[in-house]
């Protein structure tokens, strides 16, 4: 799990926060939680 943590880390950080996509603050939410479970799981 800790293979290319970095680059995980990025896309979490990049997909997190507001970057101009049509995406709802839910959605972002569970995109987060979901990174966030494969991640930490």
């Amino acid at each position: 799990k800790t293979t290319n943590i970095n680059s995980y880390n990025l896309s979490l950080n990049t997909i997190c926060l507001p970057n101009g996509n049509n995406l709802n603050e839910k959605k972002i939410d569970y995109i987060c939680d979901t990174f966030k479970k494969i991640l930490f799981t």
